[in-house]
């Protein structure tokens, strides 16, 4: 029998409902108990964004979005049930490289990092298709293992797709052709450690870790005009 998803620490509900939409994600590094044969997973959590309505989203409307290294998996809070969307797709059927992270924006669209390419899935199917490469300039192995949307008005004036990549850099991610605009680093030798969420009037949170460290640690990104301007440990 396959084993169930683990769902990271670190969730994001995505809402569906006809005025809203809520989401953000990692790879299983979260530092989580590898105990039970579970596949390595991640859960992603989107922004939100005020529609208007002070009611929260009712719990049969929300579904939370998790990935292993080539599935995505939703679960409702509601009904607590799990169920496998299927396999990261291409158009012509093969399978994606290894997934790391994965991101809901306000609008319900949903993307997905492998080590050098962004996607874009269909959250009812997973179905995929290739935005663009991600052009890390770096030759070392590098992989983004943090993917978040900061809402608008954060540090830009629209909704921005932010990644962290595992050497502490931090990214601007154009979700139209995957370029990317250097925002700042990780300061003092932080490393991403897989995951990034950011909420609408709550703030930006990462796990991190030292170099050289196994141990994960929860920091507040702030961000200024121009990107990272530091980060508080929580």
């Amino acid at each position: 029998m396959r084993p169930l998803p683990r769902f990271a620490g670190l969730i994001a509900l995505f809402a569906f409902s006809a005025c809203s939409s809520r989401d953000g994600g990692s790879d299983f590094g979260l530092g989580g108990d590898t105990s039970m044969p579970t596949p390595d997973m991640d859960a992603s959590m989107p922004t939100t964004k005020d529609s208007g309505d002070p009611s929260p989203p009712r719990p049969e409307d929300v579904l939370v979005y998790a990935h292993s290294r080539d599935t995505l998996y939703s679960f409702s809070p509601s009904t607590l049930a799990v169920v496998e969307v299927g396999a990261f797709t291409l158009p012509g059927g093969e399978q994606t490289e290894k997934i790391l992270d994965l991101a809901i924006n306000h609008d319900g669209e949903m993307y997905v990092t492998g080590a050098t390419t962004l996607y874009r899935v269909d959250p009812a199917t997973a179905a995929t298709t290739i935005v663009g490469t991600l052009d890390l300039s770096n030759s070392q192995k590098v992989e983004v293992t943090g993917l978040a949307f900061i809402p608008e008005g954060v540090f830009r004036t629209s909704e921005t797709l932010i990644g962290a990549d595992n050497l502490g850099r931090v990214f601007g991610i154009d979700t139209h052709d995957a370029r990317i605009t250097a925002l700042g680093n990780y300061p003092d030798d932080w490393l991403s450690s897989g995951d990034i969420v950011s909420v609408e009037d709550l703030g930006t949170y990462a796990t991190v870790k030292r170099e050289g460290s196994e141990a994960d640690t929860l920091v507040r990104i702030i961000f200024d005009s121009q990107g990272i301007a530091g980060m508080n440990v929580i």
